[in-house]
């Protein structure tokens, strides 16, 4: 009798145990769930709070490797950059089998640029990179180990680092930053050896062009597309390629009117096209210039631009007006 007790209690206690680790996992998956919406919609405050209560709450959850990076996210979101450097070590080092944890390493490496400790960033980029990630993260991964390697002075490795963007992840959107960057790489050492007056640059400012051209043909934004285009026309002004110059200005300017660019390019591209002997065009850019009442500096460069164009093109006595208002 007493057997047949035990075997019952015994049994009845199973089905409590079950039941209870049945409504303990439901009850974790409910609030991992709820947290994710928070999450989901943008409440990272709320949604950090809880993921809190979760990691607390159960130390044993089968989900702390997200909730973790996501609680990181949340911090990084609204500014707390330290707190979640700390939550993103947690996953590299706790969580070594997870699938956010290549993502952590990325998320703490960003936040080493972010304050400047390149060193740092690239090891934690070389890592991830050693480990085959996926193709969306090596390619954004590539891209900032160049940007940290260029930060850290090592621009030889940079140039060859961003390189790899551009031949093993062509159709990512990191390829066009990567030309943009290896274009500006190659413009500053044309710059250099231009300003130290040496005989050969090695073509440096050609292939600078090249770069830009590249990024200009490839998918991106206007605001690439933009600072490609004066990139390439203030190369060929130095170069005296003034045609070339002009054709890039007059791109940048038509394409892209509102770009920050067209306004800063204005004067340049109006003496541009003085020494192509596009008169006209040089006539109709001081015009505009004259008559927008944002120029108020300048106006005695752009007074000669314009007189000068008008005696080009046998405009007499429209030149010696401008050349008048000049004096006065």
């Amino acid at each position: 009798m007493n057997s047949r007790y035990g075997q019952l209690g015994l049994a009845i206690l199973s089905f409590c145990l079950a039941t209870s680790s049945l409504v303990w996992a439901d009850a974790y998956g409910d609030r991992m769930q709820f947290a994710d919406g928070l999450y989901t919609r943008g409440m990272h405050d709320l949604a950090m709070k809880e993921y809190a209560a979760i990691l607390e709450a159960y130390p044993d959850g089968t989900q702390r490797d997200a909730a973790t990076f996501r609680m990181a996210e949340c911090m990084r979101l609204q500014g707390l950059s330290s707190e979640a450097g700390r939550l993103y070590a947690r996953v590299v080092v706790d969580h070594r089998q997870s699938p956010f944890r290549l993502r952590a390493a990325y998320r703490r490496a960003r936040l080493y640029m972010e304050d400047g400790d390149f060193t740092s960033a690239g090891a934690h980029f070389n890592v991830i990179i050693s480990e085959k990630p996926p193709s969306d993260l090596a390619s954004a991964t590539l891209y900032y180990l160049g940007e940290s390697l260029l930060g850290a002075d090592n621009v030889d490795q940079a140039d060859a680092t961003l390189a790899r963007v551009v031949s093993e992840h062509p159709s990512s959107m990191f390829c066009v930053y990567a030309l943009m960057k290896r274009g500006d790489i190659h413009r500053d050492r044309w710059s250099a050896a231009f300003e130290a007056k040496q005989d050969g640059d090695g073509g440096l400012a050609e292939q600078a062009i090249a770069f830009f051209k590249q990024a200009l043909e490839r998918p991106g934004t206007d605001r690439i597309a933009a600072e490609a285009l004066f990139q390439m026309a203030e190369i060929y002004f130095r170069l005296h390629d003034f045609e070339q110059s002009s054709e890039c200005y007059r791109q940048l300017m038509s394409r892209y009117p509102a770009d920050e660019r067209s306004a800063v390019a204005r004067m340049q591209a109006a003496w541009s096209a003085s020494n192509a002997g596009l008169y006209a065009d040089a006539v109709s850019l001081a015009e505009k210039a004259l008559n927008d009442p944002n120029v108020t500096s300048g106006l005695d460069e752009w007074l000669y631009i314009r007189a000068n164009a008008e005696r080009q093109l046998l405009q007499n006595r429209v030149a010696v007006k401008s050349y008048l208002e000049l004096l006065t």
